[in-house]
């Protein structure tokens, strides 16, 4: 259904919905412009990996070190592992461990290739180990990680900066999500942009750090970032979660107007208004969505 009829076919709700009121920080914040160019707007998700492709010989190293590992258990002494060192690069490092099945396997051979002279991780390798990790659910292994980032300066871009934000809040490592962050602004590792802020919030909207979100709303105004439907659909989370109603439906609104308003926003307030006991206004969004 086009938007202009969700909204035609859905008058009662939003007369129901409050406006923000004028001295809201959070309408303050949506002041500046925006909407990103089209060519901008990307869903809340990145690539960790390198965008260069493999070359052919790098493909047949990596697969030596992958045939290597899973034959037998995993040796630093081991001679075969040893002759293909000259051959490691950053990119090889990364493709073996994408390619591993075992997330303890994957940790042994990043912790060994750390320790060779000369080499050191950049972000694609950390943000592989992280998403091993992260999927394996291995969060005491996740925080070291997230410490040894930036204990060996690992400078990164805001997007590899997004994506080690989002493994760590997706096994709710929030606080560590939120140190991380401040870390890297603060030594220089990194200048988040918005869709690095956009990680941040959605991890924190996992949480009721309701507080926390308001406060990265307002430095992304302060630095002039731009929001999208990214920046507030978290922000409407953890107001749900929180049972904020008022505030909630502001935010939804705000949305509303924007035209930022999809399955998925609709799918929390859904779930919202049926804890609220406010069962006549979830089948109204609920028949919206169908």
């Amino acid at each position: 259904m086009a938007l202009s009829r969700i909204i035609k076919s859905n008058q009662t709700l939003v007369k129901s919905i409050k406006l923000i009121p004028p001295n809201s920080s959070l309408l303050h914040s949506c002041k500046s412009p925006l909407f990103f160019p089209s060519n901008q707007r990307r869903p809340i998700c990145a690539k960790h990996r390198n965008d260069n492709f493999l070359s052919s010989d790098q493909i047949n190293i990596s697969n030596a070190f992958i045939s290597i590992l899973i034959k037998q258990p995993f040796s630093p002494n081991n001679p075969e592992l040893n002759n293909l060192v000259p051959l490691l690069t950053h990119k090889i490092v990364e493709s073996v461990l994408n390619n591993l099945k075992n997330w303890r396997l994957a940790q042994q051979f990043f912790t060994w290739v750390s320790s060779l002279p000369g080499y050191k991780h950049n972000i694609y390798t950390y943000n592989a180990m992280a998403s091993i990790l992260s999927r394996a659910r291995q969060n005491a292994q996740l925080k070291a990680l997230a410490l040894d980032v930036v204990d060996s300066n690992c400078s990164m871009n805001p997007g590899a900066l997004g994506f080690f934000i989002r493994c760590l809040g997706s096994v709710g490592l929030v606080d560590e999500a939120n140190n991380l962050f401040d870390q890297v602004k603060r030594i220089g590792l990194c200048v988040p942009n918005s869709y690095s802020y956009n990680c941040l919030l959605e991890a924190l909207s996992k949480s009721n750090l309701i507080n926390l979100v308001e406060i990265r709303l307002k430095e992304m105004r302060n630095l002039g970032l731009e929001f999208d439907k990214y920046t507030l659909t978290p922000v409407l989370q953890v107001y749900c979660i929180a049972g904020q109603f008022d505030q909630a439906l502001s935010v939804f609104n705000e949305m509303l107007e924007r035209g930022w308003v999809d399955e998925h926003v609709l799918s929390i307030l859904v779930v919202a208004f049926s804890k609220w006991g406010e069962v006549d206004k979830a089948i109204e969004l609920r028949d919206l969505m169908e």
